[in-house]
């Protein structure tokens, strides 16, 4: 059962009729030199910018390329993280979920006018659709479905080109020259804050450790769960190769990514480490099947002894949370009962230790960090300022916050 809720005076008020995106060419299964030419020759107007989506990431190394001879600024869905190096003197940051609010202004100091969006359908968890992203001139679209033109910003400016995007982008790069927008080059990752008067680990501090032990320091692949944790984790961890991160950004099912470890596990062949949080690993895990299957898993679970976004979401309401607790649980007591191993992590000062002897373990292995209640991720806030209407960038965290 599912409830709608419209607000009267916005019942009322005339739908805007949408824009039809305009359409240059199919260029499947050829990729037409004119096509490209056209493309091009769009995009020499003005200084422009690429939005990279998760359906760019088998294209990783065309669109390398592309923003290489272009001197492209560029931002990433959360799951295109990595398509291009994060730590690229050119990278904005992620958008959507966990995304940086310094992005819009950056566009229009940049002078941009137009951006080129590859594989992505642009949908909440990737834009949260805000204005501020797309710029005067509108977009262009390259993608495999023509259906996707137009479907998140419908007022816009949409240029559509249905293609594969590594051929085309193969073709179009021999059309574009270099753009000089000046632009000063980023630090590699911001530097640990020590964390005051709050009791528990802040969740930036684990984020920074696995930065550092498993992101920079091992190959191991990162599933970031629903909620706070895929807030955290999109927002503060950067990737230098595609594929290595995976979070649940279409439907935010709990438990999709503590229980999906043992197919990525046995899959890859890799080394897999799970960002979650209490009450999705409480809901569904697969910590049995991994020790069955003896799957160097680590499990990191944000403990605060309850459903933290949802009571952030009451609290910011206005509302008295309700429901929202629940007794502290165990998890390396929980893991021990199963047959894997574990360890409690009480200050940021153990994270790193831990991390390392997870992965040295090589077997499923639970990190139970005690983490500090009312931090509200950056998730959080940027889509509670959506919904309620609120498209500045205020209540966004910053890269490096």
């Amino acid at each position: 059962m599912a409830h709608l809720a419209v607000p009267t005076p916005l019942q009322g008020k005339p739908a805007p009729p949408p824009r039809a995106p305009t359409q240059i060419g199919a260029t499947r299964p050829r990729y037409a030199p004119d096509i490209a030419g056209a493309v091009a020759a769009i995009l020499k107007d003005g200084p422009f910018a690429i939005w990279i989506g998760a359906g760019a990431i088998g294209a990783a190394k065309q669109v390398r390329e592309l923003v290489d001879r272009a001197g492209a600024p560029f931002m990433a869905s959360p799951r295109a993280k990595g398509t291009v190096s994060e730590r690229h003197p050119l990278y904005l940051g992620v958008t959507g979920a966990g995304g940086h609010a310094d992005i819009e202004s950056e566009l229009a100091e940049l002078g941009i006018t137009r951006t080129l969006v590859l594989g992505s359908r642009l949908g909440e968890a990737t834009s949260f659709y805000r204005k501020g992203l797309v710029p005067p001139g509108g977009l262009l679209h390259i993608d495999v479905d023509r259906r996707v033109f137009g479907a998140a910003y419908p007022d816009v400016e949409t240029v559509g080109i249905e293609a594969e995007i590594g051929p085309f982008l193969e073709e179009l790069v021999t059309h574009i020259g270099h753009q000089h927008l000046p632009r000063p080059p980023r630090p590699p990752f911001p530097a640990e804050r020590p964390e005051k008067d709050i009791a528990g680990v802040h969740p930036r501090s684990v984020m920074h450790a696995i930065q550092r032990v498993v992101v920079d320091a091992s190959d191991a692949l990162v599933l970031a769960e629903s909620g706070n944790a895929f807030g955290w984790a999109n927002h503060h961890l950067m990737f230098a190769q595609a594929r290595r991160y995976r979070s649940s950004a279409a439907w935010g099912s709990m438990g999709h990514m503590v229980a999906g470890a043992v197919g990525a596990a046995t899959a890859s062949k890799k080394p897999v480490v799970v960002i979650t949080g209490d009450g999705a690993m409480l809901m569904n895990n697969e910590i049995n099947t991994a020790v069955q299957e003896n799957l160097p898993i680590v499990w990191v679970v944000l403990n605060d002894a309850g459903y933290g976004i949802v009571r952030d979401g009451m609290r910011a309401l206005g509302l008295v949370p309700f429901g929202c607790d629940f007794p502290e649980t165990d998890f390396v007591g929980f893991a021990r009962s199963q047959g894997a191993i574990g360890r409690t992590v009480y200050d940021a000062i153990a994270l790193d230790s831990a991390l390392i002897e997870a992965l040295q373990s090589k077997r499923p292995f639970v990190i139970d960090v005690k983490t500090a209640r009312g931090q509200m991720s950056p998730a959080f806030l940027q889509r509670n300022a959506s919904l309620t209407g609120n498209t500045g960038p205020t209540g966004q965290g910053n890269k490096g916050s």
